[in-house]
């Protein structure tokens, strides 16, 4: 199983296989060199929150991902898609008490749901939300500056 945190989608079969792993040996599963651990152990409910933190990640990361795609931002899309997943691993470190509620109904309504769940459309919301105008501008700078990079290079090289 591998896992890169910076790229990370959720991936249901790979959080199922990872689970099932945990069950089998009957505890976390650590990473580390020659059979010892580098990580202490986690304890179960600690583990689930961090899973649900990923999950709440990856579920913006998506959304973010969509809407980056909508706005037609060609040669800028992926370094706005990581300028913008860095700003939301930082919004979500800082989370009021009022959106750390929202983000656990929104997470617990995610569960329970299906396919066709309107849980999409607040998604935008919620991210169009977490992220503020300073942000936002942040994003569109480093999706120009890349624009621009990008068709000056292609100018240089004809």
């Amino acid at each position: 199983m591998q896992f890169n945190w910076e790229n990370f989608t959720y991936d249901t079969a790979w959080l199922e296989e990872a689970v099932q792993a945990e069950t089998n040996v009957g505890h976390d599963i650590q990473i580390g060199g020659a059979g010892r651990s580098s990580t202490p152990s986690i304890a179960p409910s600690e583990l689930q929150a961090q899973l649900k933190q990923v999950r709440l990640q990856s579920l913006l990361f998506g959304e973010l991902h969509a809407l980056l795609e909508d706005s037609g931002l060609g040669a800028g899309k992926e370094a706005a898609f990581t300028e913008g997943r860095q700003l939301i691993r930082e919004r979500l470190q800082h989370l009021s008490s009022e959106q750390q509620r929202y983000f656990e109904a929104l997470m617990a309504e995610d569960e329970a749901s299906t396919q066709d769940s309107p849980l999409q459309i607040q998604l935008r919301q919620v991210l169009c939300s977490l992220l503020n105008q300073a942000d936002w501008q942040q994003i569109a700078q480093v999706a120009m500056g890349s624009i621009q990079a990008y068709f000056f290079q292609q100018v240089i090289l004809h």
